[in-house]
């Protein structure tokens, strides 16, 4: 069984690798290495005795990712934890964080979707608040709208929800 790690260079990523690799699962990593270094790769192999198959790409390229899934149309699972992380940075930044964090999340469901990979896991929903600051807004009111339009966990979850849907008609067939 293939499954995708995107952030799979990552201190979380490269060790959920390893725990997979050494469970029998074929692994593909995509990781635009912003937050990590290729040598990642050599002691994933060290551990297990395997080299996973990887691409240095950034989520944010449709086409690219694209053509992974179209060159992998195997893959069973994504495990997604390719994102920008760091809070100050997110507070003097917010639109970077924006652009990369949902635009790769949106790129990645939209081509599950076309590629019919149904099995998807982000890091803990928790956690996800720090990858998506709060621009700042003087009434709470529309700070609250804000939130709830930009919510990586409702995008996931009604995304989700649509895969499971699709998936039980595909096995009816």
């Amino acid at each position: 069984m293939k499954i995708l790690v995107t952030g799979g260079t990552g201190y979380i990523g490269s060790h959920t690798a390893v725990e997979l690799v050494n469970q029998g699962y074929e692994v593909i990593i995509i990781d635009n290495l912003s937050n990590s270094e290729r040598f990642i790769l050599d002691r994933i192999k060290q551990i297990t005795g395997h080299l996973p198959k990887f691409y240095e790409c950034d989520l944010v390229d449709y086409e690219k990712v694209s053509h992974i899934f179209a060159e992998n149309r195997d893959i069973q699972g994504v495990i997604h934890f390719a994102a920008y992380k760091a809070v100050g940075e997110s507070v003097e930044k917010p639109l970077n964080y924006y652009r990369n964090n949902l635009v790769s999340l949106i790129n990645l469901l939209e081509i599950m979707d076309k590629y019919q990979v149904a099995n998807c896991r982000l890091r803990k929903m928790r956690q996800l608040k720090w990858l998506f600051p709060l621009m700042e807004i003087q009434n709470k009111s529309q700070r609250k709208l804000l939130r709830i339009q930009l919510s990586p966990a409702q995008i996931f979850r009604r995304f989700h929800y649509g895969i499971s849907i699709l998936s039980e008609r595909m096995s009816r067939r």
